[in-house]
């Protein structure tokens, strides 16, 4: 499989360093299935996949089929809690560089087993989702929102709009 072999090239130049592979087929347009997946996780030095664009049963496909140890994140915000709930490892988080409160929130309630917590805390993951979702202006606005350094978009991106602009003000005043 060419897959595996990018794979291999990739471990071979980057000697022990750790691999994940990058999963998003609405991004990349290719589709590893999971059994490519198990097999791409016999590589020594990769040891984890990131797992964007789709929906928590789907990646649950992927956790049945990797070996244990092997560590999968999702991209998927919203679902965060129910990807680790599947045995997934975490999330990586856009929206969490800016709103890193119920993120560490909830990540707290599920390690101690608390799913009212978990329960409570999701509505601010879900709000902070809809502040800014994956829209990197949205992000950069809500950073200097918070008063933090975001800097302006390096591609061409709309600004937020006035609604955009209240539901981040609003994210901000509730979750920060």
């Amino acid at each position: 499989m060419a897959l595996r072999e990018h794979y291999r090239r990739i471990a071979d130049a980057a000697g022990d360093a750790r691999l994940f592979v990058y999963l998003y087929p609405a991004r990349t347009t290719t589709t590893v299935a999971p059994e490519q997946l198990a097999e791409l996780a016999e590589i020594p030095t990769v040891t984890g996949a990131k797992i964007s664009g789709l929906p928590t049963d789907r990646v649950a496909e992927y956790l049945r089929a990797v070996p244990d140890g092997f560590a999968v994140y999702s991209g998927n915000d919203v679902e965060f809690a129910a990807v680790v709930r599947a045995g997934g490892t975490g999330a990586v988080s856009g929206v969490s560089s800016v709103f890193p409160e119920p993120f560490v929130a909830l990540r707290d309630a599920l390690a101690r087993g608390d799913e009212h917590a978990a329960a409570a805390v999701q509505a601010r993951v879900e709000q902070a989702v809809a502040a800014v979702g994956g829209n990197v202006a949205l992000i950069k606005a809500a950073l200097a929102r918070r008063g933090l350094p975001g800097g302006p978009t390096r591609v061409a991106l709309d600004p937020p709009t006035p609604a955009q602009l209240d539901a981040i003000a609003a994210a901000v005043r509730d979750l920060a």
